[in-house]
């Protein structure tokens, strides 16, 4: 099956792609593959985003915004 071989977020991503509004969905392994690999991407950089410290610096300005409006 499609979904147990690519996912079914690629298969999603696939089908978001491939939808011209008025046309048939052109689906191909090879859509979903890319689709795949996409979402690969996007989730690697979001691990290396927060392993680098990006995830406290976001912390950090909600907690300076709080402060301000405490005081």
């Amino acid at each position: 099956m499609i979904n147990d071989k690519y996912g079914t977020d690629a298969v999603r991503f696939a089908l978001l792609v491939s939808a011209a509004p008025g046309a048939d969905v052109a689906l191909s392994e090879d859509r979903i593959a890319s689709a795949r690999n996409f979402a690969n991407k996007i989730w690697n950089a979001s691990r290396l985003f927060v392993h680098e410290g990006g995830g406290r610096a976001g912390e950090g300005v909600a907690r300076g915004s709080l402060d301000r409006q405490a005081g």
